[in-house]
């Protein structure tokens, strides 16, 4: 064509277009493609589609990998740290010694194949295309992926298909100063794209407004089981309101630190006293919430998963097993099973999850 002007559809949906230079009307004929039925599960809108009777099978589903084998191999993993779902179930799994995060399709199970889809290369390193230790993962609404590359001390933002990540947090190595993390064990993005990151290292959370410095919001940097300390915090939660919820593992315990506040609150477990009583935790490794608002945290100690009103004296013990060994994250999947990882077994595994019976009153309104 050339200088081509007015154009318009016809009845038919063709196109018609006037081509001025050569003085004549064209037209582009419309074609439909054939019909394609995707294979794609449904995306779940619900994150945590919980009864207020849901309870969870006590026996323990092998979802990824395979019980005390670990290798480089797709359908193994090795020390898997931290697990998430996006909203399609696909599974994501930070297989921390092979340096790699793995996908996992709906409804995988024992010695599912995973396909890498950041860390390419198993011996680890510090480039863009690599981790060296990913110890937690948080998965965003729009399946963008952060990774917390523990011994690279940063945080990766890894957007969905692409070959590299891009640091949001840290990256100038280990240190105390607030342009640097240390190790870490706890990852949460707000909805605000800040990134939060529980140091180990420094005991202490920092937040990450932009990629150049963070700020603390828990902890004062030194090791101690005062209200405004932890010791050794890992899983994080932050809320609507941006309240963090800490699991404070080495005080035994869950704090809860408002926006602004010097001090937390301890909303779970007793202050530096570790044990199996339903008011206790032994080494507690993550949290995470459902829709009415309990805490579900993986009692890694007691080989338990404790269910907790934020502020209650005691927690109720929804899924248990002797058969897992240092279990680590903790994540309610969009069909409600909890599942985990079972770090020193080399798996991921899962509780299934159901509802159970309402119960009415009989008795007459007084």
């Amino acid at each position: 064509m050339s200088t081509p002007r007015g154009m318009a559809f016809d009845p038919s949906g063709n196109l018609a277009v006037a081509d001025s230079g050569y003085h004549r009307i064209v037209q582009f004929s419309v074609i439909c493609p054939p019909t394609t039925t995707s294979t794609t599960p449904a995306y779940v809108t619900l994150a945590n589609p919980l009864c207020p009777t849901s309870y969870w099978n006590s026996t323990v589903k092998i979802v990824a990998g395979y019980t005390a084998s670990a290798s480089s191999a797709l359908t193994r993993l090795y020390n898997p740290q931290d697990v998430t779902f996006d909203g399609y179930r696909y599974m994501y799994v930070a297989d921390y010694s092979n340096n790699r995060v793995l996908r996992y399709n709906p409804g995988s199970g024992l010695a599912s194949t995973g396909k890498i889809i950041a860390g390419f290369t198993t011996a680890g390193g510090s480039g863009f295309n690599q981790l060296n230790g990913p110890t937690a993962i948080y998965l965003d609404s729009n399946r963008t992926l952060y990774i917390l590359d523990n011994l690279n001390y940063r945080v990766q933002k890894w957007i969905n298909g692409q070959p590299i990540g891009f640091t949001v947090a840290g990256g100038r190595g280990s240190g105390a100063t607030l342009d640097k993390i240390s190790t870490s064990q706890g990852l949460y993005v707000d909805d605000q794209s800040r990134v939060y990151v529980s140091e180990i290292g420094n005991d202490r959370v920092t937040r990450w407004d932009n990629t150049t410095i963070g700020v603390i919001i828990a902890g004062n940097g030194t090791a101690g089981n005062a209200l405004n300390q932890l010791r050794d915090p890992w899983g994080i939660y932050i809320d609507s309101n941006y309240t963090a919820f800490v699991v404070d593992r080495g005080n035994h315990r869950v704090q809860m630190w408002e926006t602004g506040s010097p001090v937390g609150q301890t909303v779970a477990g007793m202050s530096g006293v570790s044990g199996p009583w339903s008011y206790q935790f032994n080494l507690p490794t993550s949290i995470s919430f459902d829709q009415y608002g309990y805490m579900y945290i993986m009692d890694s100690g007691n080989n338990r998963i404790q269910r907790w009103w934020p502020g209650a004296t005691y927690g109720t013990t929804v899924a248990s097993s002797t058969s897992l060994y240092n279990p680590r994250g903790l994540i309610i999947d969009p069909l409600g099973n909890l599942v985990l990882a079972d770090c020193s077994n080399h798996r991921v595994v899962s509780f299934a999850g159901g509802c159970g019976p309402t119960t009415t009153t009989t008795m007459a309104p007084l």
